[in-house]
């Protein structure tokens, strides 16, 4: 039976934290996950945070888990920069319940001109320490302090894709002769073919696909606990049952999982993120493609690529949004990288002829030439 635990008592200088619950239990089970809120929390179980501290981020994190209905990975995601934000606030001698915006906006300097922080980590930070502070209030404590503090301006780019040309030497570089190879070529595969989420790839299991001859469905249980369900095809198919075919004849360990890894510490285990970057680093040191040195970043653009193109087959952005897993169309917008769509659209030269009028000499450039 897990570990029972009830709401901490209200009332008193910091009353919320007084904790009435197994926190032991409760950080035991959190522990035994192996996932990044896992990894995040054993950090922090070996800081030099006072205790209470991490009691209230124990607290924290099961409000956000079982209440919020949100993702392992965006509880790791907050966890890692509210621990941060506590180490800061034990270095300026501040409580944690006396912070006042003021303290906030330092805290972003500080991350900003000393820890040089790019914009997203910037944002996601305050976004963190946001989330938290609500939970102080909900719970009774002080007034969020973070409410009016606003966050960096974010950047605005083109998103990035792979070009045809790029998918085409990606997909030829693994080696299908060997296991890993067979693995890497479903995946790559796998992640053109669906747009998943390297948190989707990594924590997929056998339960969440269904393979016919030449097409596949799977599930996939996105963030904030959204289910969506979409299907592949063709090359894809044929790939992932390759696969599969050799991970049934390996000493598998997690036996739910759908991707293992095939050596080092997650041998006969389910791939990590920085197996999913591997694979792709691999594939494109091989294909002798340059600038895909940040796996993350790479997998991502494959993200990207997979939108891009449905778009340029005519799939209109609403249907996109929905295989994306997105709650906001405008999210999807900025996965649309530069479309043949949008290249091939152009003023057309009938429309200038008609405003213009007949053009009945040679253009300038041209008689130039042939008098040259």
């Amino acid at each position: 039976m897990g570990p029972c635990f009830v709401i901490p008592e209200r009332g008193g200088a910091g009353g919320i934290f007084r904790v009435n619950a197994k926190i032991d239990g409760l950080k035991d089970q959190f522990l035994s996950t192996n996932d990044r809120t896992a990894r995040e929390l054993a950090i922090v179980c070996k800081s030099a945070l006072p205790g209470e501290y991490v009691e209230k981020l124990i607290l924290w994190i099961a409000f956000l888990r079982i209440n919020g209905g949100l993702s392992v990975n965006t509880v790791g995601n907050y966890l890692h920069g509210v621990f941060n934000f506590m180490l800061w606030l034990e270095t300026e001698n501040i409580k944690l319940l006396d912070v006042k915006s003021s303290n906030i906006v330092k805290w972003m300097q500080y991350c900003f001109i000393t820890k040089k922080d790019c914009t997203k980590t910037r944002g996601l930070n305050l976004i963190s320490v946001r989330r938290f502070y609500t939970w102080v209030e909900l719970e009774g404590g002080v007034i969020n302090p973070v409410r009016a503090v606003q966050g960096p301006k974010k950047e605005k780019r083109v998103p990035r894709k792979y070009s045809s040309d790029q998918l085409k030497r990606l997909f030829a570089a693994p080696n299908i002769k060997k296991i890993i190879g067979i693995r890497d070529f479903a995946i790559l595969l796998f992640l053109y073919s669906t747009g998943a989420r390297r948190s989707e790839v990594a924590t997929l299991d056998l339960s969440q696909i269904e393979l016919e001859q030449r097409v596949g469905t799977v599930r996939f249980n996105g963030k904030g606990s959204k289910e969506r369900v979409l299907s592949f095809e063709g090359p894809a198919v044929v790939a992932l049952r390759d696969w599969l075919y050799v991970r049934d004849t390996l000493n598998v360990i997690d036996d739910q999982a759908v991707f293992l890894g095939v050596n080092g510490r997650n041998k006969n285990r389910r791939i990590g993120f920085s197996g999913l970057s591997g694979v792709l680093k691999r594939a494109a040191k091989t294909a002798g493609i340059r600038g895909v040195n940040d796996g993350d970043l790479g997998l991502h653009k494959m993200r990207s690529t997979y939108a891009t193109a449905l778009y340029d087959q005519g799939v209109d952005i609403e249907t996109i949004r929905l295989l994306m897993g997105h709650d906001d169309i405008n999210t999807t917008r900025e996965y649309l990288a530069i479309t043949e769509r949008q290249i091939k659209t152009r003023m057309p030269t009938s429309h200038l002829n008609t405003l213009l009028g007949q053009q009945k000499e040679l253009p300038r450039y041209v008689t130039n030439k042939i008098n040259y």
